[in-house]
């Protein structure tokens, strides 16, 4: 007995004595390796991402959502609402570019989808061209991570805010102030073209609506006349956005449905040129201010026969452009 429990006590003291030697030789080699990360720390950092390219590192967070708002552009056919699109520190600042401009505010040429608008062209030299043209900034990121969906992998060179289009302050305050429908147009040969309409104010009661390519078609009610049948839009959100597009009985009478949102301050509408079908609803109060802007590939090329059609207020209406086919 005595010496069994003697056997047990030397494999106990055998077994001690390995894990005491195996913590040394753990130790000693987190020391080395600590010695060589401390002896190399500077070339490290040498090597490392500039601040700033570490605040545009993507996380795993980062990628799902980009993910989700490239899936949601795809599906509709080319259009995004995004909120909240720049951070408040950009958006403040763009709000006091804004206000530091002398604009002078006409009515847009009757060559416009527009009805009773009025705005401006932003000079290429003010701040807000430089706030929001910033490659690191919201709104060319989102942009860029729009694009890449269409790209398929392949690096056609980054987004840029378009050179030939002018940022163009676009005001609704004036009674049925509003936008029909239509699809913007293609004003580049060679590249993806991507408008975007940013909210700066908004209190008035208008809706931008959009048939996105993934809603399907709606059967007519068999009771509703051709005449009511003619008006083929139907909202499906957007609360006070809906319209009078049912009966008093709830049939529908529609083709179409139609999505319909009031924009919000620091919003953003983005629509692929030559795409989605929108409009923006007819004004009865309040006041609606928006940029709106293209983002195009760097060095593209813009088709001649289309020059005419970049903005709504360069220069007076002339009568050898009304003939022309009306502007985005």
């Amino acid at each position: 007995m005595a010496m069994r429990t003697n056997l047990l006590m030397l494999l106990l003291f055998f077994s001690i004595s390995i894990c005491w030697l195996s913590n040394i030789i753990i130790n000693h080699h987190s020391a080395s390796a600590l010695t060589t990360t401390s002896r190399g720390h500077h070339n490290i950092l040498k090597n490392s991402p500039s601040p700033s390219a570490l605040h545009h590192t993507t996380t795993p967070t980062d990628y799902w959502t980009q993910y989700s708002l490239r899936q949601s552009y795809k599906k509709a056919g080319g259009i995004l609402y995004k909120q909240s699109l720049l951070t408040p520190t950009e958006f403040h600042a763009l709000q006091g570019a804004i206000d530091a401009l002398n604009l002078n505010l006409t009515d847009e040429k009757s060559s416009s989808f527009a009805t009773n608008r009025i705005g401006a062209v932003i000079e290429k030299d003010s701040d807000v061209y430089q706030l929001l043209s910033r490659e690191g900034g919201s709104l060319c990121r989102l942009v860029n991570c729009l694009a890449e969906e269409e790209d398929g992998g392949e690096d056609l060179g980054k987004m840029i805010l378009s050179p030939d289009i002018p940022i163009e302050i676009r005001i609704y305050e004036k009674q049925k102030a509003g936008m029909e429908w239509h699809v913007d147009d293609i004003i580049y040969q060679n590249t993806k073209q991507i408008e975007v309409v940013l909210t700066l104010e908004n209190t008035s009661d208008c809706c931008t609506m959009w048939r996105p390519h993934d809603q399907p078609m709606l059967v007519a009610d068999a009771t509703t006349s051709q005449e009511e049948d003619d008006d083929d839009d139907l909202t499906t959100s957007g609360g006070d956005c809906r319209r009078e597009q049912e009966n008093s009985n709830g049939n529908i009478h529609n083709k179409f449905r139609v999505e319909s949102v009031q924009t919000t301050p620091n919003s953003a509408i983005l629509i692929k040129a030559g795409s989605v079908l929108h409009k923006v609803s007819s004004l009865s109060y309040g006041r609606r201010v928006i940029l709106k802007m293209a983002f195009v590939r760097e060095g593209a090329l813009m088709s001649d026969e289309m020059r005419n059609h970049v903005s709504h207020h360069n220069g007076g209406d002339k009568k050898k452009n009304r003939k022309k086919k009306k502007k985005r």
